[in-house]
């Protein structure tokens, strides 16, 4: 008769599995207002932006100066003309009138006048953070800018194989100026990146100056490198 063996009993563990956190323990997120950012800068735009710009352009005075000053004294917004649904359905814009209040004073005479006048109408964000222009809802996305400043490069023509050097001029408001040393030795200028043309006709333009005269100004520069890329541009 065949042996049967004998089955050894089960040990079975009363421990149980523990989850180890390795790290800091993270928290759910707030719930995100992703249209936050538009709507702050309109608010900062409409209480603070705006008025800056404006308050630039005054006092103004008449042609000759001796006549008549105008004052800047604030402004103000008026009331929709039309609700936004109504705006959205008969494809209007929803926008405000904005109201400047002016200060005149005669020179001559001392006396002063105020007045309340309209200058435009300005699109008003609606609670989407959107613009309803001539019906349709639209959005202004926030984009990088390079900052202003002055930005040098260096690029190896592939021809010539020389290094061609460019700066670049960027103005916080203005046009942008491109300056590039040609293959040629010839240093050009574009304006906002159109027909480019020697630098030195922009110099003339501005100051009326001679060819001595733009030389005078690199005096203290080595010769070697007036004679490389001065004289071909000024001649």
């Amino acid at each position: 008769m065949p042996r049967t063996k004998k089955s050894k009993p089960r040990i079975i563990s009363s421990t149980k599995t523990r989850d180890v956190l390795v790290g800091k323990q993270e928290f759910q997120l707030d719930t995100l207002n992703l249209i936050e950012v538009q709507k702050k800068s309109w608010k900062f735009f409409l209480e603070t932006s705006l008025e800056k710009i404006i308050t630039e352009f005054f006092p103004i005075d008449d042609y000759t100066g001796k006549k008549f000053t105008l004052h800047y004294e604030g402004l103000y917004f008026g009331d929709s003309r039309y609700p936004l649904d109504v705006c959205i359905r008969k494809k209007l814009t929803f926008d405000v009138p904005v109201y400047i209040k002016l200060r005149i004073v005669n020179k001559k005479t001392g006396s002063e006048r105020k007045q309340e006048v309209y200058f435009f109408n300005l699109p008003k964000m609606t609670d989407k953070g959107t613009f309803i222009i001539n019906g349709i809802e639209r959005v202004v996305i926030n984009q990088l800018v390079r900052s202003p400043g002055v930005f040098f490069t260096a690029v190896i023509d592939k021809t010539t194989g020389l290094t061609l050097y460019n700066a670049e001029i960027r103005p916080y408001i203005g046009a942008w100026l491109d300056i590039t040393i040609s293959k040629n030795n010839l240093i050009e200028v574009k304006i906002n990146k159109k027909r480019k043309f020697l630098v030195s006709t922009l110099i003339k333009a501005f100051e009326g100056e001679s060819k001595t005269d733009i030389l005078n100004h690199f005096k203290d520069l080595d010769k070697t490198l007036v004679e490389k890329y001065l004289l071909p541009t000024i001649n």
